[in-house]
C-alpha cells in the first residue's frame, strides 16, 4: 500500500509538470518566441506579414534566375556537385504582395519553414534572416527543395540550409543597436498595437500603431534620456530624435511613417521618418 501511494503522488507530480509545461509553452507561443514583457532579444513574433510558398516541385522557373552551384554535397562526405538553383530573393522580389519592392526588401526578416513546420529559430535558436543575408541564400531545385547559403556553409553555421524547405514567413523588423553596438531585432507584430489618431493625416480615421518607446526597453538602455536616436530608412533617409521625441511618438502600421498623437499636423517631415528599419542609440 505505501509503495502504490508513492507511485500515485509520483504520477500526479508528474502530471502537474507537464501542465506546467504546457502552459508555460502556450504562453510563449503566444507572446512570440524570445518576446514576453521586457522583450528580451530576440523578439520574434509567430503572426507573420506574408507567407511565401515556394512552387511545387515540377514548376518551370525562368532560365534567366537558374544559377548553377558547386555545391560542397550536404551528406558528411564533402564531395563537390553542380546543383541548379535559383536565389531566395527571386521568391520575395516576383511576389505579388504590394510592399515588397527591391528598396523595402530591407524592412522585413525572413524565416524559411520546412514542410513539417521546422524552422532554424525553432530548433536550433538561430534567429531569421536579414535582407542582406536572404539574397545570398538559394533554393536549390533537388527532389525536395534545399536551401542553401554558401557563405554560411562555411562557417560552419548549417541551420539555413533546410531540408523540405516549403515557404518563406515574412515579418516586418525593426533593428535596435544598443550604446555597445549590439543589434537587437524586434518583430513588430510581437508588439502591443491599438488604433490611434493621428493628427498630421488628413484623413480623419484611426491607425493601427505602436509606441516607439516599446522598441526601447530595460534591455537595450536603463538610461535612454542619455542618448540621442539615430532613425534609418528604407531608402537611406536618416534623421536623429531626442528622447523627448520617443517618448511622444507612435509608429503606424498602416502609413509606416512616425507621428506624434499630442501634437497638431504642423510637424516637421525630419521628425516622422517612414519606413524605418532601424534605430541607433549614441551619445
Amino acid at each position: 500500500m505505501r509503495n502504490f501511494f508513492l507511485n500515485t503522488n509520483t504520477k500526479y507530480v508528474f502530471i502537474f509538470i507537464l501542465m506546467a509545461v504546457f502552459m508555460f509553452t502556450a504562453c510563449s507561443e503566444k507572446n512570440g518566441k524570445g518576446g514576453g514583457d521586457t522583450h528580451l532579444p530576440p523578439s520574434l513574433s509567430n503572426d507573420p506579414d506574408e507567407t511565401i510558398l515556394f512552387p511545387a516541385q515540377d514548376y518551370e522557373f525562368d532560365d534567366d534566375w537558374v544559377v548553377v552551384l558547386p555545391i560542397v554535397n550536404f551528406s558528411a562526405t564533402n564531395t563537390q556537385t553542380d546543383v541548379e538553383a535559383v536565389p531566395l530573393s527571386y521568391f520575395v522580389l516576383l511576389n505579388e504582395s504590394p510592399i515588397f519592392s527591391e528598396d523595402y526588401a530591407k524592412m522585413f526578416t525572413y524565416r524559411i519553414v520546412s514542410s513539417d513546420g521546422w524552422d532554424p529559430w525553432s530548433m536550433r535558436q538561430a534567429i531569421d534572416l536579414y535582407w542582406d543575408t536572404l539574397m545570398n541564400g538559394f533554393l536549390t531545385l533537388i527532389d525536395p527543395y534545399r536551401t542553401y547559403f554558401h557563405e554560411l556553409s562555411q562557417n560552419s553555421v548549417y541551420a539555413y540550409n533546410v531540408q523540405s524547405a516549403n515557404k518563406l514567413q515574412v515579418y516586418r523588423t525593426i533593428m535596435v543597436v544598443k550604446p555597445d553596438g549590439t543589434e537587437v531585432m524586434f518583430q513588430v507584430n510581437i508588439l502591443d498595437h491599438v488604433e490611434q489618431n493621428n493628427p498630421q493625416n488628413t484623413a480623419d480615421i484611426l491607425e493601427l500603431s505602436f509606441k516607439m518607446t516599446d522598441l526601447i526597453t530595460k534591455y537595450i538602455t536603463e538610461s535612454p534620456q542619455d542618448y540621442e536616436f539615430l532613425i534609418a530608412a528604407a531608402d537611406g533617409f536618416t534623421t536623429i530624435l531626442g528622447w523627448e521625441h520617443i517618448q511622444g511618438a507612435w509608429y503606424s502600421r498602416m502609413l509606416e511613417r512616425v507621428f506624434y498623437p499630442s501634437e497638431d499636423g504642423d510637424v516637421p517631415g525630419q521628425l516622422r521618418p517612414r519606413n524605418v528599419t532601424s534605430i541607433t542609440l549614441f551619445k
